[in-house]
């Protein structure tokens, strides 16, 4: 399976994306969606993509214009295909083979202009992610924070 890049610099280029249901990869039109409102933030920001998945966002964002890029991603076989999928586009990143909850030390406090974050659904992990990044303050003020998740899930 593969998942075109929607914008920037590298539009319309393919990246292979995980087979079966190890990773949602974010829809096309989601992506477009999202990036189109966050046009102005994009540019020059440094970009934290927690849970990446297939990587698609944060290789969106660096095809956008995104200074940089940081990915956690605890499957090992996941992060080492986005370490691929970066090569593959010339882009450089930090992908980091871990669970969040543990790297939270090596994510830069105040650093971040965007973070975006797609827990695996049912996990239970969306108030976890919401408490790292507030307690590691990992957000530079005026960033923005976007947390995906499933419709049921309430948020204190």
């Amino acid at each position: 399976m593969t998942i075109k890049v929607t914008g920037g610099q590298h539009r319309g280029r393919s990246i292979p994306s995980p087979k079966g249901k190890i990773a949602r990869p974010t829809a096309s039109k989601i992506r477009q969606a999202l990036f189109n409102i966050l046009t102005d933030k994009v540019t020059g920001a440094n970009f934290l993509d927690l849970y990446a998945g297939s990587g698609i966002m944060g290789l969106e964002a660096l095809s956008r214009g995104a200074k940089s890029l940081t990915a956690v991603e605890i499957n090992r076989k996941m992060a080492a295909q986005i370490r691929d999928n970066l090569d593959l586009l010339g882009l450089e990143a930090d992908v980091l083979a871990e669970d969040i909850r543990s790297c939270g030390s090596r994510l830069e406090k105040n650093f971040y202009d965007l973070i975006f974050a797609d827990p695996p659904y049912g996990a239970n992990l969306s108030q976890p992610t919401i408490h790292l990044v507030d307690r590691k303050c990992l957000l530079k003020d005026g960033g923005v924070f976007i947390l995906e998740h499933q419709h049921t899930t309430i948020l204190d």
